[in-house]
């Protein structure tokens, strides 16, 4: 009887270093697990580029989080609650983890010589904006510190759909191989310079 005691007196000494790890790593360990996954299941030498949203990260990191917060439930409520409902705390918040970095690995776009390749956050399949679709591109300029720099670029295609992708270091390395697509097809680039807003 006094090992079983001990045990369990042991488990919440465990679980909340554990919880304040979860807590702690929800703002770095996304990063990591994001591009590891994505790597491994969508790795691709045909395209010039692959990267994740913001909102992959968000996504896994919500994930990461609801499962510190059952477990924070977890220790708060086990001593005044039946250990079946404490349970069943603990395992709704692994369940709903999983579609969060399910979501997070699976939000992602890429380029390549077919056109562009959007994975949304919420949808199932990944929308393709091929080259030969898309009608203009829309460069939009900020201004930051009286300094005005290429912020994002909005590519329309042909039936009115658009897909918004940030100036980052990835897309200057390959913004040759876009701007080579572009003018094959003959696209038209439009810019904000002159209207440019103020961050």
């Amino acid at each position: 009887m006094l090992g079983i005691s001990r045990n369990q007196d042991d488990r919440p000494p465990i679980i909340l270093p554990i919880t304040i790890i979860l807590y702690i790593s929800s703002l770095f360990m996304p990063f990591f697990f994001v591009f590891l996954l994505q790597g491994f299941f969508f790795f691709s030498r045909e395209n010039w580029y692959f990267t994740a949203p913001l909102s992959a990260y968000l996504s896994f990191a919500a994930g990461i989080i609801v499962i510190a917060i059952s477990l924070t439930v977890y220790l708060i409520v086990k001593a005044r609650t039946e250990k079946r409902i404490v349970s069943l705390i603990v395992m709704i918040g692994f369940l709903v983890s999983i579609p969060l970095f399910v979501a997070g690995t699976n939000n992602y776009y890429y380029l390549n010589d077919k056109g562009i390749h959007y994975h949304y956050l919420l949808k199932m399949d990944k929308d393709v904006y091929a080259w030969d679709e898309i009608s203009k591109v829309k460069e939009v300029y900020k201004v930051r510190q009286g300094t005005t720099y290429l912020k994002e670029l909005i590519f329309y295609t042909n039936d009115g759909s658009s897909v918004t992708l940030p100036n980052d270091h990835k897309y200057t390395v390959n913004r040759w191989k876009v701007t080579e697509k572009l003018e094959e097809y003959s696209v038209v680039i439009e810019g904000n310079s002159l209207e440019a807003e103020e961050e």
